[in-house]
């Protein structure tokens, strides 16, 4: 079992040294964007654009301040459009938020098609989810 654990950590750790650095955008390949887990972090990796039905964020997202840089998700790939595909909207103590899960899809207007959404509970209060159509 030990060792199990040990080759999936060295897999991991080559992948992530696999990942080209990046400071803007234009480090990185045409199929990847320039993606950071802190917003002010000055270096990031490239990372490849989402696949369809991955998560994504929208282009105007980008961190212009921060050489153009993608803060946790990339956008989607060639062909694909970064839509909403979820609501999600919870209560901690007395405080409400709300927040909005993007996918990448196919365009094809003719498509339509509902997310399946579930509600999920965490501490502190309850997730209140509501389905969203996708038009």
């Amino acid at each position: 079992m030990k060792w199990k654990f040990v080759g999936c950590v060295l897999v991991l750790c080559m992948v992530a040294a696999g990942a080209e650095s990046c400071a803007t955008e234009n480090d990185c390949r045409e199929d990847e964007c320039c993606l950071t887990m802190r917003a002010k972090e000055p270096r990031g990796r490239c990372v490849k654009r989402g696949r369809e039905r991955a998560v994504c964020s929208k282009e105007e997202s980008k961190l212009f301040d921060n050489g153009g840089k993608f803060l946790r998700v990339c956008p989607c790939g060639s062909g694909l459009t970064c839509r909403e595909a979820k609501k999600i909207q919870g209560i901690i103590g007395f405080e409400r938020f709300s927040l909005m899960l993007f996918k990448c899809h196919k365009f094809n207007p003719q498509e339509k098609e509902k997310e399946v959404v579930e509600i999920e509970e965490f501490q502190g209060g309850k997730i209140i989810e509501e389905e969203i159509v996708d038009e």
